[in-house]
């Protein structure tokens, strides 16, 4: 059988996966195969960020570095087109303006419903297709696997806020080492609500989990111990609003498009790059400011704002299935060179 879906299973896995749920999605599990031949050029370090693919023999990549540099010049050259999820116009390099576009950012997404043993199976078959190309052990390839297959099998549920007599909010965070700009406004938020929580105005759960175990004094006030996955997303989906902010080098984080597949009312401070469509402020998601004044006044806004609250819980769904879902975030990308 001819595929015209192929991919390449050098990747990682973990990022690459909201890609291809997004493409089993559009195209079909059974049009799609993982085959290292069409791909022999492509090396991979542990630290490659990218997911290869082709298409009825147009080449397409997908870069989701943390940086809006472009860093994979050898990757850039093989492709036809280049999707940047953390994408500046300014860092684009000159001469590939029309080549590097942006496209919609991700989150890890058990798209094969795994368990263990089922991730450690396709992690060998893909390992034993992959590893003249790659540069590091089986055992670091295996990790990925195995953490995918504890993640939710397709994107979050719908949330439904916590009925209480007060607002129920929760945000639980790392603190990143060297990282003082994503720091500083997580803190400021948790530290907001630690406030109003005290002038009893909501109930707050939350606060930020050390980088390996390290962090900078400064924070000792908020640091917390880190829970499930399973305990965070039950908590996450009572949270009557959720908090964003640019995380590692600026970068759109996994929380960003988690939050957009609950529907959440989202919070946020303003993006440094750019999303394949913009989201508007009071209609996809709430902008503001990064000082302890606006987050506190626009927290009070929206707790005392039902309406509003409706409206950005339906702007964030509508957002969600209509631009930066798996499929949505495909077709999207996929259409611009068809």
């Amino acid at each position: 059988m001819v595929r015209d879906l192929i991919f390449d299973p050098a990747c990682n896995i973990l990022y690459s996966s909201f890609y291809v749920k997004g493409l089993f999605d559009v195209f079909g599990k059974n049009n799609c195969l993982w085959k290292s031949s069409l791909f022999e050029g492509l090396h991979y370090t542990k630290d490659t960020h990218v997911f290869a693919f082709v298409y009825k023999s147009e080449k397409y990549v997908i870069d989701f570095a943390d940086s809006n540099e472009i860093f994979y010049l050898d990757f850039l050259e093989w492709a036809d087109v280049y999707g940047k999820v953390n994408y500046k116009q300014e860092c684009i390099p000159l001469g590939y303006k029309g080549k590097i576009t942006p496209v919609g950012c991700n989150f890890a997404i058990n798209y094969g419903r795994w368990n263990k043993y089922n991730a450690a199976l396709y992690a060998l078959i893909n390992y034993l297709k992959c590893y003249k190309r790659i540069s590091f052990g089986f055992t670091t390839y295996l990790s990925r696997y195995i953490i995918l297959s504890k993640r939710k099998c397709d994107s979050i549920a719908l949330a439904s806020s916590e009925n209480g007599k007060l607002p129920y909010i929760f945000f639980q965070t790392r603190w990143w080492s060297g990282q003082s700009k994503v720091n500083n406004q997580r803190a400021m938020f948790i530290r907001v609500c630690k406030e109003l929580d005290k002038k009893g105005i909501i109930v707050f759960e939350g606060g930020m989990v050390p980088d390996v175990g390290e962090y900078d004094k400064e924070y000792e006030d908020i640091i917390v111990q880190s829970m499930p996955y399973e305990e965070y997303v039950m908590k996450a989906e009572k949270s009557l609003l959720v908090f964003n902010a640019p995380a590692y080098f600026d970068c759109h984080g996994w929380k960003l498009p988690e939050y957009l597949s609950m529907g959440k009312i989202i919070l946020s401070t303003p993006f440094v790059n750019s999303l394949p469509i913009e989201m508007k402020h009071e209609r996809d998601i709430y902008y503001v400011n990064p000082s302890e004044k606006e987050m506190t006044n626009a927290i009070l806004h929206i707790i005392n704002n039902p309406d509003l609250q409706l409206h950005l819980k339906e702007g964030a769904r509508s957002y969600w299935k209509r631009y930066a879902c798996p499929k949505a975030s495909m077709e999207f990308f996929i259409n611009q060179k068809l």
